[in-house]
């Protein structure tokens, strides 16, 4: 048999730090392709060829990385919001288990 899966905020809150590092890191990469672009732009003109196709392979690249980027931020937004969500849901039942022994 398999264990059984704990989530705890904690759980949650460190699940989303990461999904928040992966999209730096994808941001981090989109950002290089600047730096391919002026690569490319040192070639000289018998290769405006290369450099248009390159050109449009890098917008490609940014569009799809800049997408990735945000899916893992909005898992981060959601998986905070669920850790919030955890801990109102524990005190609020806290709160009731009291006003249940006071009466």
């Amino acid at each position: 048999m398999t264990e059984p899966l704990k989530l705890t905020p904690s759980v949650l809150r460190d699940v989303a730090e990461g999904h928040g590092e992966v999209a730096n890191l994808v941001d981090t990469a989109r950002e290089a392709g600047g730096d391919i672009l002026a690569s490319v732009e040192s070639l000289g003109p018998m290769f405006h060829g290369v450099k248009a196709a390159v050109g449009d392979i890098v917008a490609d690249r940014s569009e799809k990385l800049g997408g990735h980027a945000a899916r893992h931020r909005m898992a981060a937004d959601e998986l905070h919001k669920s850790a919030h969500r955890m801990i109102n849901t524990d005190d609020d039942q806290a709160a009731n288990l009291r006003n249940v022994e006071q009466a």
